[in-house]
């Protein structure tokens, strides 16, 4: 038999809203938990099945990749009851196009390669999305989770019964409206470590930065403050790809800071297509595992340099007015320790090329 569950979900100050839901039809009991995260999927609201609690989040207007949703579905059925062929399909096309099969944690594609067996949950996190104007306008919208239920060898479809889960949020505040960019070295942003905190976290090489401290896993500091690090960490990895990963920190920090001062570094001419540089060289080369060779004929450690180190184009605001002295005893204290960033976080993934 065939069973359908619709999750209703009003998109537009990133508030969401969400109730998880259950459904049973005779021996085929299924459950499913939508979880939305506004901070680029470190944290989710609402997880649970069925606990009556609205969940909320919030995050600022054109920040990059803030925006994450995630689906949990389970089979409670007794023993011998499988769920096949399950698929969500989003009504606001801006969220995902196609039906989405849920297949694997680590896979969007292909047929479903093996069925949801009587306790077991399958769970997919979509891509980070900018919480912007165009992914609001198309709110509310329904995702329709749909599955196969079969206790013998034959799969009958029947009527499809529908339920709703109801989740809201809005795109506001600060950035990303105008042009404009603001600049500073990896050298800056590793010695002032309370002012990186406020962008956190990040997506930067693969990893979701959350932290500034020195030894600590998924660190802006670790990325930006390293000494002999690539002979001394197992990694063994290449100096050319932890300056690459430098690079990058700086360059994701400063499109984020000018972002919430309501700049875009992107629609700046003397900086158009850092958007792209970001994309090529730390959202894909960098996590790559690349050859140390490969990595400076990229030009990406270049170019960004270029980049971290060019004038200002947007006014000083908050923080960056008067940010005071350099603090360098978390930049000092990674300097050499022979620690990396690893993969934290479901999702994240940076492989470092040898050395």
């Amino acid at each position: 038999m065939c069973r359908s569950l619709t999750v209703t979900k009003f998109l537009g100050l990133c508030i969401a809203v969400i109730v998880s839901s259950r459904l049973a039809w005779g021996h085929c009991t299924l459950r499913v938990d939508k979880q939305v995260s506004c901070d680029g999927g470190v944290t989710f609201v609402d997880q649970g099945y069925g606990d009556g609690v609205v969940g909320t989040c919030t995050a600022a207007k054109n920040e990059p990749d803030r925006i994450v949703v995630r689906y949990l579905v389970t089979n409670d059925a007794s023993s011998g009851v499988f769920t096949y062929n399950c698929t969500v399909k989003e009504s606001n096309s801006q969220i995902y196009p196609t039906p989405l099969v849920i297949n694997t944690p680590s896979s969007l594609n292909g047929p479903l390669l093996s069925p949801i067996a009587p306790g077991e949950t399958r769970a997919v996190t979509l891509a980070p999305k900018t919480c912007t104007d165009t992914l609001a306008a198309g709110e509310p919208d329904t995702a329709t989770l749909s599955c196969t239920c079969a206790s013998d060898g034959s799969v009958t479809p029947s009527a499809d019964s529908q339920l709703t889960d109801t989740a809201a949020f809005s795109c506001t505040g600060g950035g990303g409206g105008g042009s404009g960019c603001l600049t500073y070295t990896p050298g800056f942003w590793g010695t002032h470590p309370e002012i990186a905190q406020m962008f956190l976290p990040l997506k930067s090489c693969g990893l979701t930065i959350t932290s500034t401290q020195a030894g600590a896993n998924s660190s802006s500091t670790e990325d930006m403050c390293y000494g002999n690090d690539f002979i001394t960490d197992k990694a063994n990895t290449s100096p050319q790809q932890l300056q690459l990963a430098r690079q990058c920190m700086a360059a994701t920090l400063n499109v984020a800071a000018s972002s919430r001062g309501g700049g875009n570094c992107d629609a700046t001419q003397s900086t158009a297509g850092v958007n792209a540089l970001i994309n090529r060289c730390c959202n894909t080369l960098c996590p790559s595992g690349a050859m140390a060779r490969d990595i400076t004929a990229s030009g990406c450690i270049d170019a960004l340099d270029a980049f971290n180190n060019s004038a200002d184009t947007l006014a000083t605001y908050g923080p960056f007015v008067n940010p005071g002295p350099a603090n360098s005893t978390q930049c000092s204290a990674a300097s050499g320790n022979g620690f990396v960033n690893r993969p934290a976080l479901s999702g994240d993934a940076r492989t470092y090329g040898p050395r």
